[in-house]
């Protein structure tokens, strides 16, 4: 079995052989085919860029109109609430003034309207 000192020694006892310039120039020509250009690299780079362009526009316009449909609730919530509290004004301005005394076991109910206390 050999090792790799072995491999390295048979290697350097074989002769050395030499290409043709046309070979050499083959092989430079061939790999410069089959690279890429810039100007792909450069689509390739603008279209992943405005895509993600998109889908980050997309989110924002997103998150927008949620934020709108909350924001109307909230307003819509409002509303309700003043109407409430106007209604409750109302009957506030309406009931007869009055002072309720509890001591827990007893309560009093004093008419401040009345002319006449019991």
């Amino acid at each position: 079995m050999m090792n790799d000192r072995d491999v390295g020694s048979a290697l350097r006892l074989l002769p050395r052989t030499t290409t043709s310039p046309r070979f050499a120039s083959d092989v430079v020509r061939a790999v410069h085919a089959e690279e890429p250009s810039r100007a792909r690299y450069v689509w390739k780079f603008a279209t992943s860029f405005a895509m993600v362009l998109l889908l980050v526009a997309g989110m924002f316009v997103q998150r927008h109109k949620e934020t709108a449909k909350e924001m109307n609730a909230l307003r819509a919530e409002h509303q309700k609430i003043e109407t409430e509290l106007k209604q409750v004004k109302a009957i506030a301005d309406q009931a007869q003034p009055a002072v309720v005394l509890d001591n827990g076991q007893t309560r009093v109910i004093v008419d401040l309207n009345a002319t006449t206390y019991y």
